[in-house]
C-alpha cells in the first residue's frame, strides 16, 4: 500500500463556528465536533457529520423574546467519539470507508508532505495570506 491510502489515525477535532446572535447583535461562538481521517501522506478528511455544541433555543411570549444558546458539548462529544469508534472498527475489520459519499477534504497535517505539496503549488501572494 502507498501511503496515499494507508490511514493512520482516526479522531475528533473540534472548530468554532457562529450559533447565532445574541439579544445585544453579538454572534455568539460555539464548538462543533467532527471526525477526521489522516492518511500517512498527511491529507486530513473530515466526515460530513458534524456535531453541533450548542443547540438555539428561541421563545416568544406577550412580554419578551429571546434566544438562549444551550450547551450541549458533552453529548455532541460523545457522539462524534462513537462515530470514531465505528470508523476504526470499520478500518480494523477491513472494511470500505466511501470517501466520496460520507467525506471531504479538510486540510493537510502541518508539516506533511501533503501541505508542503499544497504550499509548493501556492502563488506568492497565496502564501503571503493574500487573496488572488
Amino acid at each position: 500500500m502507498d501511503k496515499n491510502t494507508v490511514i493512520v489515525d482516526v479522531r475528533v477535532e473540534s472548530d468554532l463556528y457562529v450559533a447565532g446572535r445574541t439579544e445585544d447583535g453579538e454572534d455568539y461562538t460555539a464548538e462543533v465536533f467532527i471526525v477526521c481521517i489522516e492518511y500517512a501522506s498527511g491529507l486530513v478528511f473530515a466526515h460530513k457529520s458534524h456535531f453541533k455544541g450548542c443547540r438555539v433555543e428561541k421563545w416568544i411570549t406577550e412580554d419578551d423574546s429571546g434566544t438562549a444558546f444551550v450547551d450541549i458539548r458533552t453529548e455532541q462529544k460523545a457522539k462524534a467519539e462513537h462515530l470514531a469508534r465505528r470508523v476504526k472498527q470499520a478500518i480494523e475489520s477491513g472494511g470500505f470507508l466511501d470517501m466520496t459519499a460520507y467525506w471531504y477534504e479538510r486540510r493537510a497535517a502541518y508539516g506533511s508532505t501533503a501541505y508542503l505539496q499544497e504550499v509548493a503549488e501556492m502563488t506568492p501572494r497565496q502564501r503571503a495570506g493574500e487573496p488572488d
